[in-house]
């Protein structure tokens, strides 16, 4: 984080304007996993217009894409579905896979967010079809997770399990803690009572060797909810209170 604010920084004051756009989406990108998103909004914001501006049409599907990710976790739907439809419009005329994917993510999370939950699990699974097709195995890109969480609220469980589980593999596989932390969060998802906290005791584990706060958040809402359902109210004040801060 240090070194790249840095580089931009340094870009600014040499006018390497060329430069900038790949840098804001990088700071941009992170700050999105942060608590700090009217920044994060701020820095995308500033990269689109200099990607107009330089004809870095690339730069600018993929700032757009991640924007609207960011907009809809903000639950503004409006602006995160016009910034999606513009990026996918780029990525018709330019081969950029990962924007267009993120432009699709960002969809499928807005109808999660917006509790449209047949509109998340179609947008999701067919992102997942999307993944197949353009052969990215990464489980960082996969939508699994939320796709899951779509699974179980439609009341769909041995599709959510299945997903689980192959997500679960796919994680192990990478070994990196991010991936990991979010294929916990599935198991304690779908775990019995009896293992609920040595499941998320598991994530939270995993989050922590992570910058990503929102992730983590997302994990204490879901230990809460579930201590919620086993009628532990008093045991899931503590996970929500700190998912909401």
């Amino acid at each position: 984080r240090t070194l790249v604010r840095a580089a931009l920084e340094q870009g600014r004051a040499r006018s390497a304007v060329g430069t900038l756009p790949g840098l804001l989406f990088t700071i941009a990108r992170d700050g999105a996993t942060t608590d700090q998103w009217s920044l994060a909004a701020a820095d995308y914001g500033e990269g689109i217009g200099l990607a107009r501006e330089l004809g870095q049409t690339t730069m600018l599907a993929l700032l757009l894409a991640g924007l609207s990710w960011l907009e809809a976790r903000q639950g503004h739907a409006d602006a995160c579905r016009a910034h999606a439809e513009e990026a996918l419009a780029l990525c018709a005329s330019n081969p950029v896979s990962i924007a267009r994917v993120w432009a699709e993510y960002s969809q499928g999370e807005l109808a999660l967010v917006s509790g449209d939950v047949p509109a998340a699990v179609e947008r999701l699974s067919g992102l997942v079809d999307l993944l197949a097709e353009l052969d990215i195995g990464d489980p960082d890109v996969s939508p699994a997770p939320d796709l899951v969480e779509a699974y179980l609220r439609s009341g769909r469980t041995e599709e959510a399990a299945e997903l689980a589980a192959r997500y679960g593999a796919a994680a192990a596989a990478k070994a990196l803690p991010w991936a990991q932390a979010r294929a916990a969060r599935l198991r304690g998802l779908l775990c019995g009572w009896d293992e609920l906290d040595d499941r998320f005791a598991e994530a939270f584990a995993l989050h922590a060797r992570t910058p990503d706060v929102f992730e983590s958040a997302r994990t204490k809402l879901v230990y809460g909810a579930r201590l919620q359902r086993a009628r532990r109210r008093s045991d899931a004040r503590g996970p929500l209170r700190e998912a909401l801060d």
